[in-house]
């Protein structure tokens, strides 16, 4: 049995106008952003040749990228090998990391990285530990680049499928405007010429594997599919401190079914560790908390890379400093993490009581997503790639819905420019100044999305009066 929805209104003669003024002031913007993309590229292009980047290829050439991979090859080791419990020992990580960087002819000194992830993650790594490390390396590196292509589909899925919440909730549809090459090629364009995303295919973190499952989410929650929704949220329990708000909201605003797919991974997850990581669950609770503190005491610990309020009062006031943060800072960052936290909460409770049948969950989404860095104890810079999303979003609303676009929104638009030049310059105008650039630019991002949380779309307007 079908179920036959509505067909869309006829549009007015006003929504047309708004069409047409959208259409025309599309154009420069669209214009604009494809020279600032081509601009950055080049720029980018010509650092690359500069540099004479290194091939993987050549094992006589020390490999000068995608170090951070070395931790996770490490615990597949340790899995591999059976000694699940060691991923945690500061000692047994260290000296295979040591003797890996001495095999592969890794560019770097001999170092420790730890592995904070939770234990069933390593699993993941697993088949790479059975290769040498730089078969390991260009492996992960196809991964991601594969990875980054299903990222890419799914956001174009965000971008053209906008809400048509005034007709039904679970109805989407496609807009010409949206389905355009030279609207939706801005997406991968703008995503690789940025800071963010160089370094984190830089460094070769797992920030793409996030991004994909993140962008899976936020395509089952705009349908409101609150059981798979929820399922696939569960997986980023690999990262935590990206995983806690989204589950908040996600099942504060999809209801029980959502929290069931969250409690059904994390169940198969916990009996995975359980039975084949004994006591593995214990040391991470344990020592990782202990492991992140001594990394952010060290001498010289660039706090310009993270970008959350501790970062930012931590960098201010007690500079590069070694030794624990003061505990006036600590209590001034929950102070700001608090104010955040308790906007969102009211954000997402007005969405959840007053428009939960008809309103698209778009705006909440995108300000969840610009929040979390700054709530977080722990995010560093290169996992800003995950802002694409909430980027989509505020476009397909602004292409979707020509009328709702308020000034405050064209503001909204300078604050993401702003962002996405300030990711360039913060790594060292932080160590230079001491003032952490980036953190208040996202503050001032997440400021705008919470406020727009507040403000209802057209759509609503109209029915509320």
């Amino acid at each position: 049995m079908q179920m036959t929805l509505p067909s869309p209104p006829p549009a007015t003669p006003a929504v047309e106008d708004a069409i047409a003024q959208l259409k025309v002031k599309s154009g420069p913007i669209t214009r604009r952003l494809w020279r600032m993309g081509i601009a950055f590229g080049l720029a980018m292009l010509a650092f690359a040749v500069s540099r004479d980047v290194h091939h993987i290829q050549s094992p006589e050439q020390p490999i000068s990228f995608g170090h951070d991979l070395l931790p996770s090859y490490v615990a597949g080791q340790l899995v591999l090998e059976g000694h699940a419990s060691a991923m945690y020992d500061w000692q047994s990580v260290f000296e295979l990391e040591r003797r890996q960087i001495a095999e592969a002819n890794l560019g770097i000194d001999p170092r420790y990285g730890p592995w904070l992830n939770p234990p069933f993650y390593a699993w993941a790594f697993v088949p790479l530990a059975k290769l040498p490390y730089r078969e390991a390396l260009a492996t992960f590196v196809i991964f991601n680049l594969l990875l980054l292509g299903v990222s890419f589909y799914l956001l174009r899925g965000i971008l053209v499928g906008a809400a048509r919440a005034q007709i039904d909730p679970m109805s989407f549809v496609s807009h010409p405007a949206h389905s355009a090459w030279a609207t939706g090629g801005l997406i991968p364009i703008l995503l690789v010429v940025s800071m963010p995303f160089m370094q984190a295919f830089g460094h070769q973190q797992n920030t793409f594997i996030t991004l994909v499952i993140l962008c899976g989410v936020v395509t089952l929650w705009r349908r409101r599919q609150a059981f798979a929704a929820g399922m696939l949220a569960g997986l980023l329990a690999f990262k935590p401190q990206h995983a806690i708000l989204i589950w908040v909201a996600v099942c504060l605003y999809l209801g029980w079914r959502a929290l069931a797919g969250i409690a059904s991974t994390g169940i198969v997850l916990f009996l995975l560790t359980i039975y084949t990581m004994p006591g593995c669950i214990t040391d991470f609770l344990h020592k990782v908390p202990p492991i992140v503190s001594s990394l952010q005491t060290m001498s010289n610990y660039n706090w310009g890379r993270q970008v959350t309020f501790q970062s930012f009062w931590r960098l201010l006031l007690q500079r590069d400093q070694a030794g624990p943060t003061w505990q006036s800072l600590i209590l001034v960052s929950r102070i700001c993490c608090g104010g955040v936290a308790i906007a969102i909460l009211a954000a997402l409770w007005r969405s959840v009581r007053v428009n939960q049948l008809t309103a698209s969950p778009d705006r909440i989404i995108a300000a969840i997503i610009v929040s979390a860095p700054l709530i977080m104890p722990y995010y560093m810079d290169y996992d800003l790639v995950l802002l694409v999303i909430p980027a989509v979003l505020f476009a397909s609303e602004c292409l979707a819905d020509p009328q709702g676009v308020a000034q405050s929104d064209l503001y909204l638009i300078w604050a993401w420019v702003a962002l996405f030049v300030v990711t360039y310059v913060n790594p060292g105008f932080a160590r230079e100044f001491h003032f952490n650039l980036t953190a208040v630019a996202l503050s001032v991002l997440a400021a705008m999305h919470i406020r727009r949380c507040f403000r209802d779309p057209l759509g609503m307007t109209a029915q509320n009066e």
